[in-house]
């Protein structure tokens, strides 16, 4: 009886705990949701703090939320001219994402923005065109975004370049 007990109480406990997991990943998903729309309307202030939050959360636990955050985070201190920032966040990705992954070639694109507005122009194109090349045949609806990316964005660095 004791044994029923106790099997039934560690029952319930686990029940418990993969309803909070779905509810922490329902908050999760509003709140980069939340975020996404903050971006859009250019409060990327406002965005950051929530995706920072959304990093914190989800590191160790959900890999698409925490790399998605980080790449989010990477563009809107791109946005607000804070390179610093944005590079230290395309460490933190680089360090933890295979560098040929969607991930890390998201983060060397970023790099290549930034050395462009820095006035790198030859080394933005050169690494711009790395991720063009490792895109060439792109497995994903995302990898084709960030492919279509590329080549837009090389024809501005190319045509501004010279």
């Amino acid at each position: 009886m004791i044994k029923k007990n106790i099997l039934s109480l560690m029952f319930s406990c686990l029940v418990s705990l993969v309803a909070l997991a779905q509810s922490d990943t329902t908050g999760v998903a509003l709140q980069f949701q939340e975020a996404e729309e903050l971006m859009d309307r250019e409060q990327y202030d406002s965005a950051n703090i929530l995706l920072k939050s959304i990093v914190s959360r989800t590191k160790g636990v959900s890999s698409d939320q925490y790399f998605n955050s980080l790449d989010k985070l990477t563009t809107s201190y791109i946005n607000l001219g804070q390179y610093d920032s944005a590079e230290y966040y395309i460490d933190i990705t680089l360090k933890q994402a295979n560098a040929d992954s969607i991930q890390g070639l998201k983060a060397k694109f970023h790099q290549g923005l930034i050395l462009f507005v820095q006035g790198n122009k030859k080394e933005a194109i050169e690494l711009i065109q790395e991720v063009e090349k490792k895109l060439e045949v792109p497995d994903s609806d995302e990898a084709k975004i960030l492919l279509a990316k590329t080549e837009i964005r090389l024809a501005v660095i190319k045509r501004s370049a010279f």
